[in-house]
């Protein structure tokens, strides 16, 4: 199965649609947002600084950034998704924040990196899981940084991530499809700290958050609806399969027996 995350171009059209919403949706409230505003907490950064995030799709977490924090700098959105930046480059003038937010189609496994030690910081949230070479993508970053920079490295252990509606032979097909189909890499946050020794990054603050639902549920039910649909339309699953088990986790929503799970990790390193 192939990662829908790391080609979103070629998905069909409302895929791409869905997957935008779905990114916007998740990151402005619950408990999501509230791990990004304490990683936010977690920076040491100049109001004026030069930020890049890897992987920024509509760039919704640098708007939260801005705005949360009062930033008067230059946060750099990149992506290799021309239609998430389009996308995301319309949202920012649309709220007017366009004068510190600016879209690149950057791509960062590239064995060319232009701009190097060009910033103080670089995000990458939710990006380490959806790439084939890790490794290469750290590196690269490390490259793009100025002398004693930060890179903040923000993702989920996808592998212990448990949606469950109560009907286990369901639960267990769409879970696994979705982990197969939307996480290249479900393990990666558990190597990071032997990835970053090995290119001499200091580890100077890490924090885990657990997300998690019980009898209702608000992320978990947009994340299972939008990542299961995702996988039907790459041809990774069963349309019948994943309606049925929409309609098992509206059920245990419904009875109050829901039950959610994913942790989340924040590493945050310096050169």
């Amino acid at each position: 199965m192939s990662d829908v995350f790391l080609n979103i171009d070629e998905q069909p059209k409302d895929s791409v649609s869905m997957i935008s919403e779905r990114l916007e949706d998740r990151s402005f409230k619950g408990q999501f947002s509230d791990f990004t505003k304490e990683y936010f907490e977690l920076l040491d950064y100049d109001e004026y600084s030069r930020i890049l995030e890897l992987g920024g799709g509509t760039g919704v977490i640098g708007r939260n950034f801005i705005e949360y924090t009062n930033f008067k700098g230059k946060y750099v959105v990149s992506d290799l998704s021309k239609e998430l930046l389009n996308f995301g480059e319309k949202k920012a003038k649309e709220l007017e924040l366009d004068n510190h937010l600016e879209f690149k189609q950057i791509d960062a496994m590239s064995e060319i990196i232009h701009d190097q030690g060009s910033y103080d910081a670089i995000i990458m949230h939710t990006l380490v899981s959806h790439v084939p070479n890790p490794a290469l993508v750290i590196e690269n970053a490390k490259k793009l940084l100025k002398r004693n920079g930060k890179i903040i490295i923000f993702d989920a252990d996808y592998e212990t991530l448990l949606m469950a509606s109560g009907n286990k032979e369901l639960d267990e097909i769409v879970n696994t499809a979705i982990k197969k189909g939307c996480v290249a890499q479900p393990k990666v946050m558990r190597l990071i700290p032997k990835i970053a020794n090995s290119l001499k990054l200091k580890l100077i603050k890490y924090k885990s958050n657990l997300l998690f639902e019980a009898g209702s549920a608000e992320f978990f039910y947009g994340m299972g609806k939008t990542l299961s649909t995702a996988v039907v339309k790459s041809n990774q699953l069963e349309k019948k399969i994943a309606d049925k088990w929409v309609k098992e986790m509206e059920k245990a929503m419904s009875e109050n027996t829901f039950f959610g799970m994913c942790p989340y990790i924040t590493y945050i390193y310096e050169i």
